[in-house]
């Protein structure tokens, strides 16, 4: 961890690790458990029926492609976000685990206590991503350590457009020449009013004259400018952040650096 690697390079692990680390803690519990009980049930069952069917249907779904990946060694960009639809069938068998423990709850007290408790989660989760919009890509629950210099967060780069808005406001300047690490800049500043697009400028990366900008902009490492902020002595001037699921970890998306004239 920590390392950049090729897309087509991934080790073997990168899928389930990323999956492990970016889906919340308890839906993880509930899928093991719901994976458990199914396919103890699954290999019990004698009569097919069409929930047989559903819940064998998800398993299969669900690890295939993984497994299809891991052994065939697929290209993979950013995380797990080319196999989301993963979720259906993760959500059934979480679905069923649900059931399955609501189910064994006959005291009402004890099943009015656990579907508050799973009220809460959901809305704790939902006050995340509202909090961290529109960063919600950019979650990570409880189990990694480190997330700032271990893990790929701001793949979309959508973290150019505050960091570009951010400059525009504190610096009067009318013209404003913008450096970028990584990312579709150029489209970020589109996303600006006319008037700020007048004032600022992004480099492009074939400019004759690399070394004259205002401003760096720092949110991934594609072009290989992790420590370039550092060799090329330029000054922290803000950082764009966002908590963890848990709000133990607060993690970098995006560092802007001024180059002093």
């Amino acid at each position: 961890m920590g390392q950049w690697v090729e897309a087509k390079n991934v080790p073997w692990f990168y899928l389930p690790l990323w999956m492990l680390i970016t889906i919340p803690v308890l839906y993880i519990l509930l899928f093991l458990h719901g994976l458990c009980s199914l396919s103890g049930r699954l290999l019990r069952i004698k009569e097919i029926s069409f929930d047989y069917q559903v819940q064998l249907s998800a398993i299969i779904m669900f690890f295939i492609p993984i497994l299809g990946i891991m052994i065939k060694g697929s290209s993979l960009y950013n995380g797990w976000r080319h196999l989301y639809f993963l979720y259906l069938p993760f959500l059934i068998i979480i679905s069923y685990s649900l059931k399955l423990l609501l189910s064994r709850l006959e005291n009402r007290g004890k099943a009015l206590i656990a579907y508050c408790c799973l009220g809460i989660y959901f809305l704790l989760i939902a006050i995340w991503m509202t909090i961290n919009h529109p960063y919600q890509y950019t979650f990570f629950n409880a189990i990694p350590q480190n997330i700032e210099s271990n893990f790929e967060k701001d793949y979309w780069s959508i973290s150019m457009k505050d960091g570009m808005k951010y400059i525009l406001n504190t610096d009067p300047s009318e013209k404003i020449v913008v450096k970028r690490s990584r990312g579709t800049a150029k489209h970020s500043r589109f996303m600006l009013d006319k008037e700020s697009q007048k004032r600022l400028y992004v480099m492009p990366d074939d400019s004759p004259t690399p070394e004259q900008f205002d401003y760096f902009l720092y949110n991934g490492d594609s072009y290989g400018t992790r420590n370039y902020a550092e060799e090329s002595k330029l000054t922290k001037f803000h950082d764009i952040k966002v908590f963890n699921s848990i709000y133990t970890q607060k993690y970098t998306i995006m560092s802007i650096y001024k180059k002093e004239k």
